[in-house]
């Protein structure tokens, strides 16, 4: 069997003669690609006084807006009719995601309202009694 993982349609209006968006979600490799490129692991030795021992501190920094403009770039994974300024269609580039995201509030909604459907786990029998 072969196991693509190509994406899912999320289309503007609910109709794909106005366009859309295809999510993919983001695959262990994706997630461990993005962590090793935003995430620094550092550590330092702290002397104590005369009578402590020096102690080794370990902590970890993260480029939260690279690994965002990551993410971002790895669940859009393609777009049909994407023209913010009415100036003409633009095409899917890691740029032109980076500036829908960043520059357009109604495109960034939409994109997170459609991974929260991607990602939406069946109710429990308690979820389910509670509706």
């Amino acid at each position: 069997m072969i196991f693509k993982n190509e994406g899912t349609w999320f289309y503007f209006n609910d109709n794909a003669e106005d366009g859309g968006v295809c999510l993919k979600i983001l695959t262990p490799g994706d997630v461990r690609k993005i962590e090793k490129a935003t995430v620094t692991k550092k550590a330092e030795i702290v002397k104590g006084d005369q009578t402590t021992k020096p102690i080794r501190i370990e902590w970890i920094e993260v480029n939260e807006e690279l690994r965002q403009e990551m993410q971002w770039d790895a669940l859009i994974s393609d777009w049909k009719k994407v023209d913010p300024d009415g100036t003409g269609e633009i095409e899917c580039t890691y740029e032109n995601k980076l500036r829908m995201m960043n520059d357009y509030v109604e495109f960034a909604q939409f994109i997170a309202k459609s991974i929260r459907i991607l990602t939406q786990i069946e109710p429990t029998e308690k979820e389910k009694e509670k509706n």
